[in-house]
């Protein structure tokens, strides 16, 4: 049973996704401004800002982590800024409306239970998706917190395939990524192959853990980065064919968006001032 402050929530949710909201003059070609913030704190779904689980949230508090949704003008005098912005741009331009709206929806950690295995899914610990906590050297407290109550818990953020266990012997996981792995040793950092993971759990809730890299075509891959126009491409081709990116070089990160005119188009885009 869900605690009753939980309807409270979901009233006030209800009522402000109901509300009105009236177009300005704004119109970058994409997207229309409206009167009222699209999307803010309020906004986030409550499965994302409460553990609706009355045994290990019995007095219903709200989680840290999502604090607010920012919005104005902005500063873009940080190449990195200006490089996470137009590439957002570009993401949000070239995803369909309902793959967008599917990924927006998504909580920030999930638990599923299959064959009688609860499974924590999670990018990074449970109640926020960034920081260094899960990297495999790491204090073992780090991953204890991670594996909660669950029998397997499974992360990504830090791009590199490893498998241990909690105190408790709970199995922990990372499946490694497909497009961008990860290692600090040299040696495995340059097998640039897609890695992953398949688990597999038989009726008697048995689990099986097949760690995977498959090659694939790189130069493909950059041919069709190239006729989708992906911004920084040949940062990308750096990434794929490294496996490292280029995300904190100041330095060349300001000479691309001198080149390309980055900053102006990430202005035009989101409706900021120059």
């Amino acid at each position: 049973m869900l605690n009753k402050q939980y309807y409270v929530e979901k009233a006030k949710v209800e009522k402000l996704i109901a509300r009105k909201n009236q177009k300005t003059d704004f119109y970058n070609g994409i997207y229309d401004r409206y009167e009222y913030p699209v999307l803010t704190r309020e906004h986030i779904p409550l499965t994302w800002r409460y553990d609706l689980n009355p045994k290990t949230n019995p007095y219903f508090m709200e989680r840290l982590g999502i604090n607010a949704v920012m919005t104005g003008n902005g500063r873009l005098d940080d190449p990195s800024q200006i490089y996470f912005a137009r590439l957002t741009a570009y993401l949000v331009t070239h995803l369909s409306k309902s793959h967008y709206a599917e990924l927006v929806q998504r909580p920030i950690a999930t638990t599923m239970v299959v064959n009688g295995l609860t499974f924590q899914l999670a990018h990074n610990q449970p109640e926020r998706s960034t920081g260094h906590d899960l990297y495999p050297d790491e204090r073992q407290s780090n991953f204890d917190h991670l594996a909660g109550d669950a029998d397997v818990a499974v992360y990504g953020h830090t791009h590199q395939q490893i498998m241990r266990v909690s105190q408790r012997g709970q199995l922990i996981i990372n499946p490694g990524a497909t497009g961008q792995p990860y290692s600090p040793y040299a040696k495995f950092m340059a097998d640039q192959r897609a890695h992953y993971a398949i688990l597999t759990v038989d009726d008697a809730g048995r689990i099986s853990v097949d760690f995977r890299k498959v090659d694939y075509d790189i130069s493909l891959e950059l041919t069709v980065a190239r006729e989708q126009q992906l911004p920084y491409l040949d940062l990308y081709e750096h990434l794929r064919r490294t496996g490292f990116t280029s995300t904190h070089d100041q330095a060349l990160l300001g000479k691309l968006n001198a080149k390309f005119n980055y900053a102006n188009e990430v202005r035009r885009f989101f409706g900021m001032q120059a």
